[in-house]
């Protein structure tokens, strides 16, 4: 799917900012640039359907928002 919506900000408060952004679907993923290295992080899925909406912790596991 397409990026839905994107957006920038300092969300872990290291002084840097992060890339976070969307897609139709309603999943939410981030970007980050730690000592040198990207790193691509998949936080949510189906963040629009409230029924079925989870974060994604760090093991891929979802959880019910």
């Amino acid at each position: 799917a397409l990026m839905h919506n994107t957006t920038v900000g300092d969300i872990d408060g290291d002084g840097s900012d992060e890339i976070i952004f969307s897609d139709y679907d309603g999943d939410v993923a981030l970007m980050s640039l730690d000592n040198g290295q990207w790193t691509f992080d998949y936080i949510a899925v189906d963040i629009d359907a409230s029924s079925r909406a989870a974060f994604v912790n760090a093991g891929a596991q979802e959880g019910s928002i």
